[in-house]
C-alpha cells in the first residue's frame, strides 16, 4: 500500500479475501508500506500497518521505491521466511494435490530447472531458457 495514500491501505482486506481463496496459507505474504520518502503525507501510520500484519500473520516492512530505502530488506525478510518454511520445499506429488501443471523431474511444481542445467542442454539448443 501507499502511505500516503489512505485508499490503498482501506482495500487491504480485499486483496487478503483474494490471497485466501487463491493462496495456500503455507506461503509467507509480506505487507509493504511503500511511499516512506513522503515523510510530510502520510495518511497511514506505520503502527497501523503493524497492527494489520500481524492480525494477518504477515511479515511489515515499510520502503521507499524511490530511494531504495527497505527494498532490499523487503526481499531479504521475504526470501529468510520461505526458506524457514519447510514446507514449500517438500516435493509436491499427485497425491498431495500440489503442482496443478508443469511439475518437474525434480518435484518442484512450475518450468524452472532447479538442476543448473539450461534449456539448451535439454532440448538439444532449441528452445527458450525461461
Amino acid at each position: 500500500y501507499d502511505v500516503a495514500n489512505r485508499e490503498t491501505y482501506d482495500a487491504l482486506p480485499k486483496w487478503f479475501t483474494e490471497i485466501d481463496t487463491y493462496v495456500s496459507s503455507l506461503v509467507p505474504k509480506i505487507i509493504v508500506g511503500n511511499k516512506l520518502d513522503e515523510e510530510h503525507s502520510h495518511q497511514v501510520s506505520t503502527s497501523e500497518g503493524q497492527t494489520f500484519a500481524i492480525s494477518k500473520e504477515c511479515l511489515f516492512l515499510e520502503a521507499s521505491a524511490k530511494t531504495s530505502v527497505g527494498v532490499r530488506e523487503v526481499f531479504e525478510d521475504l526470501v529468510k521466511r520461505i526458506l524457514e518454511t519447510p514446507e514449500l520445499w517438500a516435493p509436491v506429488t499427485p497425491e498431495s494435490g500440489g503442482g496443478k501443471h508443469g511439475d518437474g523431474e525434480d518435484g518442484m511444481p512450475g518450468t524452472i530447472d532447479l538442476s543448473g542445467r539450461s534449456a539448451q542442454e535439454d532440448d538439444g539448443g532449441v528452445g527458450c531458457a525461461c
